[in-house]
């Protein structure tokens, strides 16, 4: 097995948007500088390579750009090539939603670094020995959908609200690491992936959240050199939000959150399972799904709400939305569902704000011993929930120009990942 990593360094230049909020917010400043990271991994005989962008989300578009000029420098195949996007929400203008634009001569730079970072990695293959390992964290990361007594479900409903009964979803506690070493032992990176929303910092100063300082003091124990790639789980109903008030998230939360997952990291690091042989596999497979549209009813809302003068900014971008959905012909969408495995350690990518219970199902159903699941990977295609969560309400079902699949599409995509998972 040979495997090499690369870091490049993608921050925007100040007074360009930050996607992420329903508002314009613009670039003030940088609290921690934002990367593109790549590893490849070949066996032999299969090469792959895993590319993730500290950014809210990255459009197929964008992808398939990274995709080819990576294959064209170093011959490996598009399909086993992933790119992710963490989900930070201090990210970069690389993305169109909720009213936000996309800065296309940014995109272009952000495509060459991003693509750089893997044409490096590539040239840095080198022996190694790979090792993996399940931490437990279950402290800093809440499902954010509540029971409320009067029986309605809300997102966020606040802290100590005396009216929440209960959360109504699990969380996912799993830590998976993937360490890196090269054949005398030296530490030269490692895969994280943990299960929470990237929206703990807040602002207008560029940031890569939490896993920018998991990074960081992964460096301060490994070497400057040591590079650390995080991949995002299914973390569409899952965020740092403690409504009973006990965890303080307010300040420099989202540097607690990374010192103690990096905590957990490195105990996890110590006692690796060494992977014998790691042969590199994998399969990359298309599901077609359907596109809910506005209804009589939704439009006649949102006109309503485009007129009055006591609307909020966001049922206005929500109604704008609205009547954008209801003159698109757009029916249906494909999404991609991709799979790279190194031995009992494998990645699946979903394209979209998942819900925790879909990656969990996967977990379950997964032969291999160490699987991630990694959302907003390939695409992006806004918030997938579970069936109930549509008749529930809450902020992640609402009809919009982000969010508008069918409510079987989680299902769908965790057939075909488990298909692949037993094919590889």
């Amino acid at each position: 097995m040979r495997c090499g990593l690369a870091e490049v360094n993608i921050t925007p230049p100040l007074g360009v948007p930050i996607p992420g909020q329903l508002y314009d917010r613009r670039s003030t400043g940088i609290k921690d500088d934002l990367f593109a990271k790549a590893v490849v991994v070949d066996d032999g005989t299969n090469i792959a390579a895993f590319v993730t962008l500290d950014a809210l989300a990255v459009e197929r578009d964008i992808v398939s750009a990274i995709r080819e000029r990576i294959s064209n420098a170093t011959g490996i195949l598009p399909e086993a090539i992933m790119v992710s996007a963490t989900h930070t929400h201090t990210g970069p203008p690389i993305i169109a939603v909720y009213g936000n634009r996309r800065d296309d001569e940014y995109v272009n730079y952000m495509i060459k670094k991003a693509s750089d970072a893997a044409i490096l990695a590539f040239k840095d293959l080198r022996p190694v020995e790979i090792g993996a390992g399940i931490g437990h964290e279950d402290s800093i990361a809440f499902n954010r959908r509540f029971l409320m007594e009067d029986g309605t479900v809300l997102t966020n409903p606040g802290v100590n609200n005396p009216s929440i009964v209960k959360p109504i979803g699990p969380i996912d506690p799993q830590l998976v690491v993937l360490m890196i070493d090269d054949k005398d032992g030296y530490p030269l990176g490692a895969i994280l992936n943990y299960t929470c929303h990237l929206d703990v910092v807040g602002g207008d100063e560029y940031s890569a959240d939490y896993p920018g300082e998991i990074s960081k003091v992964l460096k301060r124990l490994y070497g400057d050199d040591f590079v650390s790639i995080f991949f995002t789980g299914t973390c569409g109903n899952i965020n740092h939000i403690d409504v009973t008030g006990k965890m303080d998230t307010k300040g420099e939360h989202y540097k607690k959150m990374g010192r103690i997952l990096a905590g957990e990291a490195f105990k996890v690091m110590q006692n690796v399972e060494y992977i014998d042989e790691p042969k590199v596999s994998f399969d990359s497979r298309y599901v077609k799904v359907g596109v809910r549209k506005a209804g009589a009813e939704d439009i006649e809302r949102a006109k309503k709400v485009l007129k009055s003068s006591d609307s909020t900014e966001s049922d206005i971008l929500f109604a704008r939305d609205i009547i954008a959905l209801s003159k698109s012909p757009i029916d249906a969408v494909e999404l991609e569902v991709q799979v790279i495995g190194i031995g009992e350690f494998v990645v699946v990518g979903l394209p979209g704000e998942v819900f925790v219970e879909f990656g969990l199902d996967i977990k379950n159903k997964s032969k291999f011993k160490y699987t991630v699941v990694s959302e907003l990977t390939n695409g992006s295609h806004g918030y997938i929930p579970v069936r109930e969560a549509f008749e529930q309400g809450g902020y992640e079902p609402r009809l919009s120009q982000y969010t508008n699949l069918v409510p079987e599409t989680g299902y769908i995509l965790v057939d075909k990942a488990v298909e692949i998972l037993d094919l590889i």
